[in-house]
């Protein structure tokens, strides 16, 4: 890594510096680098608060940065530094754009894709879960990708269905990539890392907090063209999603629901304050986005054989299994093992009991 990459880094590390306050410091001294080179008495003369400044060039913030790089050596996650590396510009434009992105998985889907961020209740109806699902697997067939926040409920309905059409999800973590949050659906994460795309702002070690999940929903909405809100109770931060999203100019999207149901109260507020009211996918992916809508499968579609691998597995499972005995019955564990049994999870070909026992469905 190079001095300016590794002493924007060292920055973010720092408690008390966040996007903004790093941002300005950069402007003023010309870069990164440069700030740490105006030393303690420099950053005091600037308007530093001394025990800030002394905290930014002492030998403990230096030796963080290292740690931090070592750590997604260790842990196949790279880094992406808004101004040096690519970032979506929709992303850089908005208000306190993050310093530093980690990320585990396939960092092109920031490239120049078309994104909307599907988004909604931890612990939504059935109805919810559905048309989540309906609207993230239409949209990432039409080659939008899909972001969402990896919560219970309609955002892991979303990654999920996203994963099952073949298409493309990003989840943006409200903790470090090595502790994500929730830690309840390591399969799932584990399929995303490979499939798609996991991104944080926050240290790689860090713990979720009530404080770092606005700051995450700044970047899902920032990520996107537009932002769908599927469900969602007054009191939801899917509605604060949808306010950074209005905010940063983007298009808000809003199921109707029952008018009896508390969980459709926040969408149906939403739209009285001027969300865009949407029933089907296509008019997400035409109206909002301006796309093809997805080709229509052909009744009685040939469907592709399952590879050896996962024939195996299907089989091992049969029955009832463990996922060491599944291993064992395959002859071991290859790479794509447990990508293989995240996949078939999500197809529901295989089911998992509350007992740990994997099943073919």
């Amino acid at each position: 890594m190079d001095a300016e990459r590794r002493a924007r880094l060292r920055l973010s590390l720092v408690q008390g510096v966040g996007p903004i306050r790093a941002s300005s410091w950069i402007r003023r001294f010309g870069s990164a680098a440069a700030v740490f080179r105006a030393g303690a008495g420099g950053l005091a003369a600037a308007g530093v608060p001394p025990a800030l400044a002394a905290a930014l060039v002492s030998s403990e913030s230096a030796a963080a940065a290292d740690r931090e790089i070592e750590r997604a050596r260790e842990s196949s996650i790279t880094f992406r530094f808004a101004g040096l590396d690519e970032m979506p510009p929709e992303l850089e434009a908005i208000d306190a754009p993050p310093l530093v992105l980690t990320a585990r998985g396939r960092i092109e889907l920031i490239g120049p894709r078309a994104r909307m961020a599907v988004v909604g209740a931890r612990t939504p109806t059935p109805y919810g879960e559905r048309q989540a699902a309906r609207f993230a697997r239409a949209l990432a067939a039409s080659g939008v990708v899909v972001v969402s926040g990896f919560a219970r409920g309609v955002d892991r309905a979303a990654h999920v269905a996203a994963l099952e059409s073949g298409g493309d999800t990003i989840a943006v973590l409200g903790s470090g990539l090595a502790r994500p949050y929730p830690a309840d659906a390591p399969d799932l994460l584990r399929s995303i890392e490979t499939r798609g795309l996991v991104l944080s702002e926050l240290p790689i070690d860090a713990s979720a907090s009530k404080a770092s999940f606005p700051r995450r929903n700044r970047i899902l909405s920032g990520l996107c063209r537009a932002v769908l809100v599927v469900e969602a109770g007054l009191a939801s931060g899917s509605l604060l999603t949808a306010r950074w999203a209005a905010d940063q100019g983007r298009d808000v999207c809003a199921l109707p629901g029952r008018v009896d149901s508390s969980m459709s109260a926040g969408c149906h507020a939403l739209l009285r304050e001027g969300a865009r009211l949407v029933e089907s996918p296509e008019e997400c992916i035409a109206d909002v986005l301006g796309l093809a809508p997805p080709a229509v499968a052909t009744p009685g579609a040939r469907v592709p054989a399952r590879d050896p691998l996962a024939a195996a597995i299907l089989e091992a499972a049969r029955d009832g299994a463990t996922l060491d005995e599944i291993a064992e019955r395959c002859g071991g564990v290859p790479d794509a093992f447990f990508e293989a049994v995240a996949a078939l999870e999500l197809e529901r070909a295989i089911v998992r009991s509350d007992g740990g026992l994997y099943r073919t469905a």
